[in-house]
């Protein structure tokens, strides 16, 4: 279930920052990449040890600020069934990162974020909850005018319930017009795969 965390940072991570002019000699030359953005999808899982494997949503976004800094808000939820549970996973993540360009299209990118899961075990009424944090890393680029691909691993590790897991992802978004984006995302770790489609918005 820890795959709903990938998409948080590396694989989704746009800003709209726009150069005034030419850079000046010697100066780093501003992203083309969108650093601020409202993401809407859906999430189908290959979970372990579930008979139904879980399904979800998430929201997530992203705002740029300073040129090469961003924060990040998301929040997932997913449920399945297990052993004959129905089982409810909600993730609220909170981050920063940072972006550094490797050209005029390409960028790479680093984040930290806080995470709380609450879990609900039905039919028991069982809720539990435990922090965690992800570290990620990632570079994203645009190939072509209109097409993002991003690529990244995020490690991931809860206090409690969930044993620390790797996971790799990549993410690829249509831009029809520079303020709305279709994207498809994968990923993978020990005891997860994942897949996610959605919009995107860019102010």
């Amino acid at each position: 279930m820890l795959a709903t965390l990938c998409l948080l940072t590396a694989t989704c991570v746009p800003d709209t920052t726009q150069s005034a002019g030419p850079a000046a000699p010697g100066a780093q030359a501003p992203s083309k990449l969108p650093y601020t953005y409202v993401d809407l999808s859906y999430i189908s899982q290959d979970a372990d040890g579930f008979e139904d494997d879980p399904t979800g949503g998430a929201i997530e976004g992203s705002f740029g600020f300073n040129e090469n800094w961003f924060a990040t808000a998301g929040f997932t939820h997913t449920s399945g069934q297990t052993g004959g549970v129905d089982l409810d996973l909600d993730v609220l993540a909170l981050g920063i990162g940072y972006h550094y360009p490797l050209s005029p299209m390409a960028d790479v990118v680093a984040g930290l974020s806080f995470l709380r899961a609450e879990v609900n075990a039905d039919p028991f009424g069982a809720d539990d909850s435990t922090n965690g944090y992800s570290l990620d890393i990632g570079v994203r680029a645009m190939p072509a005018p209109q097409f993002e691909l991003a690529g990244g691993l995020s490690f991931v590790d809860f206090d409690d319930f969930f044993d620390s897991q790797t996971i790799l992802g990549v993410n690829g978004v249509y831009y029809p017009s520079p303020n709305f984006g279709v994207f498809l995302g994968l990923s993978t770790s020990d005891d997860v795969d994942q897949a996610s489609i959605g919009i995107r918005f860019v102010p």
